[in-house]
């Protein structure tokens, strides 16, 4: 499939690794599949959203049966105050991020990250196991900004937009 970013940028999924594409769980939709125990790669199931990132500007697009949906815009963390510091979890608008009512953690593979897993995969996946993400992601439900964590450091901060801007 291919997508025109708005900075112009063509978004491809169609080699077997890409840099474009992100496999985004909800923290529900993940403890799902952990429920699974042990299961064979080519039966897990793919997430509610398929998720692209554009590697040039870095805006990021969530389809739902081949059409956007959502996309977020990268802001400076500088906006955050506090030079940027991530105070707590909680969100620029108030909103706390960690409640157990947020629902707002998602699991976030790049299509890479997740190739390599699976490809040391033997036969079955034991989620017991599973390498981590990269990166840890957060997201309001409140405002919709997302917050991408390395380490416990913020690295980036997204802010959705209105899809009639595309």
């Amino acid at each position: 499939m291919n997508y025109w970013c708005k900075c112009d940028y063509r978004l491809n999924n169609s080699a077997a690794v890409n840099k474009v594409q992100w496999l985004a769980y909800s923290e529900k939709e993940w403890e799902d599949i952990k429920k699974l125990k042990n299961i064979d790669p080519c039966y897990v199931p793919f997430p509610n959203f398929d998720v692209w990132r554009c590697p040039k500007c870095e805006r990021f697009y969530a389809f739902k049966n081949n059409h956007v949906v959502k996309y977020y815009v990268l802001h400076d963390i500088g906006e955050l105050g506090e030079n940027g510091r991530f105070v707590g979890y909680d969100c620029k608008c108030g909103n706390k991020l960690d409640t157990p009512s947020a629902k707002a953690r998602w699991i976030v593979y790049s299509d890479p990250e997740w190739i390599a897993w699976l490809e040391s995969v033997e036969d079955i996946i034991d989620f017991v196991n599973i390498q981590p993400p990269s990166i840890d992601v957060w997201s309001c439900s409140k405002c919709e900004r997302v917050y991408v964590f390395k380490e416990n450091k913020l690295i980036k901060y997204y802010v959705s937009h209105d899809l009639q801007e595309l």
